[in-house]
């Protein structure tokens, strides 16, 4: 244990590599970074928590021993293509994708972030749950109408890879059936659920970087941490009820982008995206 010093928000270096491998054996899929960021932070507040340990995000000798003492959780079996393909969608090119999960926090603040988008010339993506679909503060036709994609994130939002085959076919909503597309709740797939899905011409589409907004990061948490980590063609993860899904930010994280030369998907800039995507999203 002397080898592994605590950790915390802002350290990098191979520790945090092993961190993150260990937060992925036991199942919270943060992505091997080597940078120990909000998105980590998160999951180790949540492994705390599971393990009745103080949720402080500092990876103390306490937490260490949990994390290497094998009560590991179920984690995702992806094999490297499906891995990459399924992370980034049908997005094949080095433009950007800022996603959104489950539901805005309003109708207005839903209509003023899509709005925002549409005038800055970025084409979002939205997952919203099937019970958000069928509320009042999320409109699938008017997302589309400003150039926005819209995939689902299943029904009720449970772990897919839990249910069995029957129950997977009734989690798929109405916005993922129109896509043919699914945004997999906390990341959580396998093989099979791909194949279960696939067979009713939805596909997985999850992400490759997380914001970590769901954990209570700031939005200039946000916007600093992806202006300074974003790679060509990720997909991120951000959620409408949090602190990314306002005009602000998304101004804020174009321009951060734009420094480094990186681009924002443009896919239906200026014209009505289609409830069906094709297979290679013309970003």
């Amino acid at each position: 244990m002397s080898q592994r010093p605590d950790l915390r928000q802002g350290d990098d270096g191979w520790c945090v590599q092993e961190l993150q491998s260990r937060l992925n054996k036991n199942g919270y899929p943060v992505r091997q970074t080597h940078y120990f960021g909000p998105t980590t932070a998160g999951y180790v507040k949540q492994f705390q928590t599971k393990n009745r340990l103080p949720a402080t995000g500092v990876v103390n000798s306490a937490t260490w021993l949990k994390l290497l003492g094998g009560n590991a959780q179920e984690t995702p079996a992806y094999t490297s293509n499906s891995q990459y393909y399924e992370n980034r969608g049908p997005n094949h090119t080095n433009r950007v994708i800022l996603s959104f999960d489950d539901c805005p926090r309003s109708h207005a603040a839903f209509k003023s972030t899509v709005d925002a988008a549409a005038a800055l010339k970025m084409t979002v993506v939205l997952a919203p749950t099937g019970q958000c679909q069928a509320g009042r503060a999320f409109n699938a036709a008017y997302a589309r109408s400003k150039g926005q994609i819209v995939i689902g994130h299943s029904m009720t939002h449970p772990n897919l890879r839990t249910l069995s085959d029957a129950q997977l076919l009734t989690q798929i909503d109405p916005a993922s059936k129109a896509a043919g597309y699914m945004r997999p709740p906390y990341g959580s797939w396998d093989a099979r659920v791909t194949r279960v899905m696939a067979s009713q011409g939805v596909r997985m589409w999850a992400w490759t970087r997380d914001t970590g907004d769901w954990a209570g990061a700031s939005q200039a948490q946000i916007v600093s941490y992806l202006s300074s980590t974003t790679r060509p063609g990720d997909t991120i993860l951000a959620h409408m009820s949090w602190n990314a899904f306002n005009p602000s930010a998304l101004s804020q994280i174009k321009d951060g982008l734009g420094k480094r030369g990186i681009g924002l998907c443009q896919a239906y800039v200026g014209k009505t995206a289609p409830a069906k995507l094709p297979n290679n999203l013309p970003c």
